[in-house]
């Protein structure tokens, strides 16, 4: 689950040798935060190396959306005692 595109926040996705550092995983990231890195020209080759693993969410909408391990997200029904 990748939360913004920042650096500090993307740079374990790839190896040194630019490969992905966890093939198999699908990397999760808000519509808008995948949209942002795709226009940036200096992330061309990072977007082009994860872009076939990249499931993207609408943040705050819990319309058809699903929790990091594909659950279905369940609206929130009100105050409970933990």
């Amino acid at each position: 689950m990748i939360t913004h595109s920042h650096g500090d926040h993307l740079g374990g996705v790839l190896d040194s040798n630019g490969n992905l550092a966890f093939p198999k995983a699908t990397i999760r990231m808000a519509a808008v935060e995948w949209a942002f890195l795709k226009s940036q020209a200096a992330s061309a080759e990072l977007v082009k190396a994860i872009d076939a693993h990249v499931q993207t969410f609408h943040a705050g909408s819990a319309d058809g959306a699903r929790d990091p391990v594909g659950r279905a997200a369940r609206p929130h029904s009100g105050p409970r005692r933990l």
